[in-house]
């Protein structure tokens, strides 16, 4: 039998479904515990036979570099156009990065920072712009909208979803038409003097992608309660520090002063330590 070991279950690739009861089943009782990625493989993939995570991946490849595109790749994302790519549709070079996301796919705040714009182009691309604590601000293009919540000004965490991917906007085809943009998300970057840079050589956050599923169960919350814990429990740590050596330096002086103090009390004389006791001579 041609099935796929994936730890909890084994799955048979023919019909796309497990050959295991779900051994998480009860946490979606309206699901069969047959199913594979929510039936709904270009949003979802279950790497371990257990449940669901929203798509994400561990290693992102171009979809130049596979002869069908790189469909069919798992935990991998795909980047449709690369940073300064040179191409015949909107931007040339290109000014950001294209990944591959079925419409109403989830996205996530690459780290802790600042929601500055909301808004749609001229040409109908909705979009939504961060500012994180470096200064460099990412936006996220073609989206269908923004999570409920979400506002400008608004403190945004790492792993928050800011929206949903869409195929918003229209270009020009080679026929003189406009259409719209096929479904994906454009990420493109301006560092804090306004210059373009490549998302994919900045680091916002604190965690990979696996450890935020993994650990933190795809929870930004938890995430930022491990971070403000670690953060408190570095500052205890300093502060203890502090105080012990705070309470060293008082008793050196302590020591020193008691030391000035004998000295003071002793007839006038000549006096010099001997085996470590102070004689006069």
């Amino acid at each position: 039998m041609d099935w796929y070991d994936y730890g909890a279950r084994f799955y048979e690739p023919e019909i796309g479904r497990w050959q295991v009861i779900d051994p998480l089943a009860e946490q979606l009782p309206n699901w069969t515990s047959y199913r594979y990625g929510l039936d709904n493989p270009m949003k979802y993939t279950d790497i371990n036979g257990q449940i669901e995570w929203p798509l994400v991946g561990n290693s992102a490849v171009n979809k130049r570099d596979y002869n069908n595109g790189g469909w069919g790749l798992k935990n991998t994302i795909v980047r449709v156009s690369t940073y300064r790519e040179i191409r015949n549709i909107g931007t040339s070079p290109h000014i950001g990065i294209d990944y591959r996301a079925s419409s109403g796919t989830s996205f996530y705040s690459l780290g802790d920072g600042v929601v500055t714009k909301i808004g749609t182009m001229s040409n109908g691309i909705k979009y939504i712009s961060v500012r994180y604590s470096n200064g460099d601000v990412v936006r996220f293009l073609h989206i269908t909208g923004v999570a409920e919540g979400i506002k400008k000004g608004q403190q945004v965490y790492e792993g928050q979803i800011l929206g949903e991917t869409g195929n918003t906007g229209t270009y020009k085809n080679a026929k003189g038409k406009y259409v719209n943009y096929d479904a994906h998300l454009h990420i493109d970057a301006t560092n804090a003097d306004g210059e373009p840079i490549d998302p994919e050589d900045q680091n916002y956050g604190t965690v990979t992608n696996d450890e935020f599923f993994s650990i933190f169960g795809g929870d930004y919350q938890k995430l930022l309660e491990y971070k403000k814990n670690k953060a408190n429990a570095s500052v205890n740590s300093a502060r203890n520090q502090k105080q012990s050596a705070d309470a060293t330096r008082v008793s050196a002086s302590n020591t020193n002063s008691d030391f000035i103090n004998l000295l003071n009390s002793l007839p006038a004389g000549n006096y010099k330590f001997v085996d470590g006791k102070l004689v006069s001579y």
